[in-house]
């Protein structure tokens, strides 16, 4: 896991959970930025795509928009270039 904060001095802007794949992807758990400060979500997740470079993580995974209209376009914003198909588990006693 690799937990990445942005900072502005001593004050936590914002935090991003994430976790390395193998096949050189990452998977964000979760992510929260503090949208007074206009831009800090945007230099919260350049920041963090800069280091996951340097890992060579070529493919983010912001995990499940949870089908919330605004969280689509949120995640829309950020030009993904493939979606991966979604699959619901369940348990069924015998």
């Amino acid at each position: 896991f690799i937990v990445f904060g942005l900072f502005l001095g001593d004050a936590m802007l914002g935090f991003a959970i994430s976790e390395v794949l193998p096949n050189g992807y990452a998977m964000i758990h979760f992510m929260k930025s503090d949208i007074s400060y206009n831009g800090s979500n945007e230099a919260l997740m350049q920041g963090l795509a800069k280091h996951l470079d340097t890992l060579s993580i070529e493919y983010i995974n912001l995990e499940s928009d949870l089908e919330f209209e605004n969280m689509r376009q949120a995640k829309m914003s950020w030009r993904p270039i493939k979606f991966l198909k979604r699959y619901s588990m369940s348990y069924q006693q015998s």
